[in-house]
């Protein structure tokens, strides 16, 4: 497990964990109260998020269909005025890790003083990553746990997955109400765990941004069993998928131009 962390906090760290994948609408009003409650009580917010997901290693990386990439994560998390990030990236071994394993971990490298946990969260499998072995951990060393309500974010992640599995990413989109965006990859080719067949793009200025160009349509594709990938076009910085295979050939490589070309945030296809 490698820990990166974007600041050096001063005052005492009030963290929230999590994968955030996708960023959902109650995610970034979540972080927006952490930001403004932490910061009112003299407290430094920070995000923490787990990078890949863990279910990448208890499934094939072919077939785990994430919606956000980490840059939209964190660009997501910035524009929500956080006091900065900590990223914790994951390998295979490190599920086998328990909560004082983890916590030990993020508190060798930033002053944690408030934890905020979900109500079924846990750090690590077994008895000693459970919520009882996180709240024995954090008291044994200080730490405030604030619990937060019940969500059912987690299932709405899991049928997000479904929907990309399927191709249909209209049914995504109206979950997470906004498009999944991309970042340029160096190579100039961005693999897609996703339904292969024909999507619809535009350029964006950034996740749930503005648009900066003409939709195209791209053909996700797979060749000897690698994982499918699709070709970039142009040099935009950002891409958002507006519609996937499963939506329509009309509709996905014939849209509307209209929204590209008056200015409009991306935030519904069509």
């Amino acid at each position: 497990m490698n820990l990166r962390l974007s600041c050096r906090p001063a005052a005492p760290v009030a963290l929230l964990v999590g994968v955030w994948d996708p960023v959902l609408p109650e995610h970034l009003d979540l972080f927006r109260l952490l930001r403004d409650d932490a910061t009112a009580r003299g407290l430094h917010p920070i995000v923490a998020t787990i990078d890949p997901n863990p279910g990448v290693f208890v499934h094939a990386p072919v077939v785990w269909q994430d919606y956000d990439d980490l840059a939209s994560r964190l660009a997501l998390q910035e524009g929500c005025g956080l006091g900065g990030s900590l990223l914790v990236e994951m390998g295979e071994a490190d599920l086998q890790s328990d909560a004082a394993a983890f916590l030990g971990a993020v508190m060798a490298v930033l002053p944690l003083g408030e934890l905020w946990l979900g109500r079924r969260q846990s750090f690590g499998s077994g008895p000693a990553g459970s919520l009882d072995a996180i709240l024995a951990y954090a008291d044994s060393r200080g730490v405030t746990v604030r619990r937060l309500a019940p969500s059912l974010a987690r299932f709405t992640c899991r049928t997000v997955r479904q929907y990309l599995r399927a191709g249909r990413l209209r049914d995504a989109i109206e979950l997470v109400r906004r498009p999944p965006a991309r970042a340029r990859p160096d190579s100039g080719s961005l693999p897609l765990p996703w339904a292969p067949g024909d999507y619809l793009a535009v350029p964006v200025d950034g996740p749930g941004g503005r648009p900066a160009g003409e939709p195209t349509c791209l053909t996700l594709s797979s060749r000897d069993g690698t994982p499918p990938s699709v070709p970039w076009p142009g040099r935009a910085d950002w891409l958002a998928f507006l519609a996937g295979p499963a939506d329509g050939p009309a509709e996905s490589c014939e849209p509307s131009r209209a929204g590209a070309r008056d200015g409009r945030s991306v935030h519904q296809p069509g």
